[in-house]
């Protein structure tokens, strides 16, 4: 086994998915351990959970190579989700910005939407379906919600 510095380690990660976003999936896997597992946080079937060997992770990373979307949009999308996620279930935890908040979260499942439909992960799509209408129904009913910091923000009348 070889010992790789930090510097060849980020190098080699940086070529890999440089591969994967390009489409070159030989090349990808060249790079990768057979014993290679991936986790991906969440509970949406088909794209949740730890992707165990090379072939079940390109299997997952270069599915969306078959969709109309274009790899780098899909990388650059994936990368800040979760700080987008986070961001959006604070505001709305502590209701500040509280219809700010519900209209970017429908706008990212109409992306998630959108996304898992090209790949037609049709049990995702169901999932996320879910998720908007949950969006919806808090943005029908924002004027009725009482309990936020949006509410001490508000100038009296």
């Amino acid at each position: 086994m070889r010992i790789m510095s930090a510097e060849q380690n980020t190098d080699l990660i940086r070529k890999t998915w440089t591969d994967v976003i390009a489409g070159n999936a030989d090349a990808a896997a060249a790079n990768m351990s057979d014993e290679v597992s991936w986790m991906i946080a969440g509970n949406l079937p088909g794209v949740s959970g730890t992707k165990k060997g090379k072939a079940a992770f390109l299997d997952f990373a270069l599915s969306f190579i078959k969709t109309i979307i274009p790899m780098p949009v899909v990388h650059y999308f994936l990368t800040i989700l979760p700080y987008l996620e986070f961001a959006i279930g604070a505001l709305l935890i502590v209701g500040l910005f509280t219809m700010e908040a519900c209209i970017a979260g429908a706008l990212i499942m109409i992306i998630l939407i959108f996304g898992m439909g090209a790949r037609q992960e049709w049990g995702s799509v169901g999932n996320e379906m879910i998720y908007a209408a949950w969006y919806f129904l808090l943005i029908a009913f924002n004027e009725n919600n009482w309990l936020c910091i949006d509410n001490l923000r508000k100038k009296p009348s």
